[in-house]
């Protein structure tokens, strides 16, 4: 696999839910990196008439997350070195919506739907266009479960409706949301894949892929801040 490159202006783009991505996510950030948030959820929330396996509500994520990229080519022209690393990390990609539907069809049909997508399409050109890396962030299928429970708790009423309705925690739904990412991934439509049961680990995995370097006294999390084990996390 070849990994992210940090040539003209690169963005990072890193799956799945509840995998310990918005952690790593907002350490980057607390580190000086440059890091887009994106929200399917919130999305169907904002459009209630629209259901979440609509073409339509597919078509709007690809949309504002396109134009999310395009607004950082102007700013990286404008100014690059307001870019730590010459990268910008996105916490979704242009699958997600294909990805939560696929996972609710046929299981046969699951990952061939995803990669003859238009989104699918879009992400393997842009993988070129835009110097993009898309990383496949892995993890513990019982961290995942424990990590989806906990968050759908933790949410407001309305956010849980739509959760219900992506089936988010259906067991079954997960097990076959892990296979469309591993199918993706043996397809080559993914660059690089990272364990991130652990997140920490998972993070001083994906800035070795970047080639970032950092003092022993900087490192990702401070001692008090590791994320404990799997096991004990859920007890």
């Amino acid at each position: 696999r070849r990994p992210p490159r940090s040539t003209l202006f690169p963005y990072t783009t890193l799956f799945r839910s509840c995998t310990g991505k918005s952690m790593m996510c907002k350490k980057l950030e607390r580190m000086g990196f440059c890091v887009h948030y994106e929200n399917f959820v919130e999305l169907c929330q904002e459009n209630p008439h629209l259901s979440p396996q609509s073409v339509t509500l597919s078509l709007k994520w690809m949309h504002n997350l396109q134009c999310s990229i395009e607004k950082f080519w102007k700013m990286h022209a404008e100014n690059p070195e307001a870019f730590r690393h010459n990268v910008v990390f996105l916490d979704r990609s242009f699958y997600s919506p294909f990805i939560y539907n696929a996972a609710r069809g046929p299981t046969a049909e699951m990952a061939a739907s995803v990669r003859g997508s238009f989104g699918g399409a879009i992400m393997n050109e842009l993988r070129h266009i835009a110097n993009a890396s898309v990383i496949f962030c892995e993890s513990d299928p019982y961290a995942i479960n424990v990590r989806l429970r906990q968050r759908f708790d933790a949410s407001p009423e309305q956010t849980k409706s739509v959760r219900k309705l992506l089936g988010e925690l259906d067991m079954g739904t997960q097990t076959r949301t892990a296979e469309i990412y591993r199918d993706l991934y043996d397809g080559g439509l993914m660059d690089a894949r990272i364990d991130t049961s652990v997140p920490k680990l998972g993070l001083l995995s994906l800035l070795g892929l970047l080639g970032v370097r950092f003092a022993p006294t900087v490192m990702p999390w401070t001692k008090a801040e590791v994320p404990k084990t799997t096991k004990t996390a859920a007890s």
